[in-house]
C-alpha cells in the first residue's frame, strides 16, 4: 500500500496515473472520477471530491482522458483533522458502471 505524508495547512496537488493490473495507462475518456479519505477507526470522511461537482478550490479533473492521467487538488487543508486515513479513487463509466484503486494510506499531521 502506498503511504503519503501532508502536512496541515499546506495545498494538495497530486498528479496520478490510472493503470490496469499490466501497468498500462487506462483510458478514461467518457469516465467521471471520485476520490475520498476516510479515518481508519471510524470512517469518518476527510474529504471528498466528485469531478462532475469540482470547484476551483476542491477538484479532480481528467486533463487528457486518453493518458490516464487524474489531477487532484486541495487548497485549503487548514482544518483537516490528524490522522491516518485509507483513500480511494472510483471511475465511473458513461454506462455508470464502477470501479476503485488500491487504497493508498494518507497520513495528516501538523508536522511532516
Amino acid at each position: 500500500m502506498i503511504n503519503i505524508k501532508h502536512k496541515i495547512g499546506d495545498s494538495i496537488q497530486w498528479t496520478i496515473t490510472a493503470k490496469n493490473s499490466n501497468g498500462i495507462a487506462v483510458d478514461l475518456t467518457g469516465f467521471s472520477v471520485n476520490i475520498d479519505a476516510y479515518s481508519e477507526n471510524s470512517r469518518t470522511p476527510l474529504f471528498t471530491i466528485d469531478s462532475r461537482t469540482s470547484t476551483a478550490d476542491n477538484s479532480v479533473t481528467v486533463p487528457n482522458p486518453a493518458t490516464g492521467v487524474i489531477q487532484v487538488i486541495i487548497k485549503n487543508t487548514d482544518n483537516f483533522r490528524e490522522g491516518e486515513y485509507y483513500c480511494d479513487i472510483q471511475y465511473v463509466d458513461s454506462n455508470g458502471l464502477k470501479s476503485s484503486s488500491n487504497n493508498f494510506r494518507l497520513k495528516v499531521s501538523r508536522w511532516t
